[in-house]
């Protein structure tokens, strides 16, 4: 790499940490006083005497104290740079990713039309998910996080505790039929015969598999005989003397009515993502609101990999001296 292209990236990233605190003039002289060793460097400013500091920038010992003792600097120079991944969507594009991004500046741009984009709410994540049920019971599969789906195995209403993207499945395929609480979910309805897919395996009401039982007795047709609906999903058996009970029923009607409450948006906010359900729909499920800048940001050419390794301090840490007050008292 030029020498000249690594100095100004070891500048640029002295002026990202420290928020404009020092000027390339004062950065230059930082690290030429250690042979331009970028580590060396950030250790000099964070346990070198004030007054050496001073020598070498000049700027006054109490801008270098407040500084040195910012809390945030302090914790990133020890820790490193906190990151996290997050979901972002262009309703434009019809497209969505998964990016890590620095805690401090939650930003993405979209590859197609390069607008910049606020993070996903966490509450309407989806993607591949993992519930774990109070009866001990993990299971996965899409989902979103705002949507309950049925445990496989006590039928309980779980809500996702981990959304990941789709691409970080883990574990075989289940033979299990997808289904969850949203109000467009297929997998909780009866399929007509005239829409059956013959690629399909389909519950025939003889597997056993599940630990209810078999599911809903399929219908026939008294003159044809033929098998007007298949159904997808099972239900608890019916014990004897006791009605037959519907263990989601009050949760789907809990999510129809909270889609009529939430964003008024033509992207529903609680909805399935599985592909079956997702088939001939928009891929993006709750799209990002576009980022706008508050102009707190140093002015950089950092590309979006760079931005993600670097680190930018609040300046509501940094002490503020208001001064003894009077005449010629100090003023910072």
């Amino acid at each position: 790499m030029d020498e000249e292209v690594k100095q100004e990236r070891i500048l640029r990233e002295l002026r990202y940490l420290y928020r404009g605190r020092f000027n390339d003039e004062e950065g230059r002289r930082i690290f030429e006083h250690v042979n331009w060793d970028k580590e060396r460097g950030f250790k000099f400013l964070m346990e070198s005497e004030s007054k050496e500091i001073r020598q070498i920038t000049g700027q006054s010992e109490d801008t270098i104290n407040a500084i040195k003792t910012d809390p945030v600097i302090i914790d990133i120079l020890q820790n490193g740079i906190k990151k996290e991944t997050r979901q972002f969507a262009c309703e434009q594009c019809d497209h969505f990713w998964w990016r890590k991004v620095p805690m401090s500046k939650e930003v993405s741009s979209c590859k197609r039309c390069k607008q910049k984009y606020d993070p996903v709410p966490r509450e309407f994540e989806w993607g591949w998910a993992t519930y774990n049920c109070d009866c001990g019971h993990e299971f996965s599969g899409a989902g979103q996080k705002c949507t309950s789906a049925p445990c496989y195995k006590c039928e309980r209403s779980v809500y996702p505790t981990v959304i990941r993207p789709f691409w970080k499945r883990r574990g075989r395929k289940s033979d299990n039929q997808h289904c969850c609480d949203a109000p467009d979910c297929t997998g909780h309805d009866p399929v007509p015969i005239h829409d059956v897919d013959p690629d399909r395996v389909y519950d025939d009401g003889s597997d056993n598999s599940r630990p209810f039982g078999s599911s809903r007795p399929v219908e026939e047709d008294d003159v044809t005989g033929q098998v007007k609906h298949l159904h997808i999903r099972n239900e608890p058996v019916q014990k004897a003397n006791q009605p037959v009970q519907k263990v989601n029923e009050p949760v789907r009607k809990a999510n129809k009515q909270q889609n009529q409450n939430t964003r008024s948006s033509p992207i529903a906010t609680s909805t399935c993502v599985s592909p079956e359900s997702r088939k001939n729909k928009k891929r993006v499920v709750y799209a990002s609101d576009p980022h706008i800048s508050t102009g707190s940001t140093v002015a950089t050419f950092l590309s979006q990999s760079e931005v993600a390794s670097t680190y930018l301090p609040s300046l509501a840490s940094i002490p503020e001296y208001r001064g003894r007050g009077g005449r010629g008292g100090r003023r910072y």
